[in-house]
């Protein structure tokens, strides 16, 4: 899950140490190691990313205070903008 608890990053970490992202990264991995083959298939992947629901995460105060910031951030840009708008209208 990513900092500010917007979204997941769905990945798999193959026996080569390396990061699968999507089925193409786990077909080039099977086509350069054909041993692994007969074990595991790219279609045995899923990297649908589940949505994120608040009852899902921890009620943390971690999720409130991050959940706060970035409405801070919307408030504040939003504001720049008023202000920015009423200026260019007075002139």
């Amino acid at each position: 899950m990513r900092g500010d608890l917007s979204k997941m990053d769905i990945y798999y970490v193959l026996p080569n140490g390396k990061r699968a992202r999507g089925i193409g990264d786990v077909q080039k991995f099977l086509d350069t190691n054909p041993e692994y083959k007969d074990r595991i298939s790219a279609e045995s992947f899923s990297f649908t990313v589940p949505k994120i629901v608040e009852e899902t995460v921890s009620q943390s105060s971690l999720w409130k205070t991050k959940k706060a910031k970035k409405q801070d951030k919307i408030n504040a840009s939003s504001s720049k903008k008023d202000k920015a708008n009423a200026s260019s209208s007075e002139n």
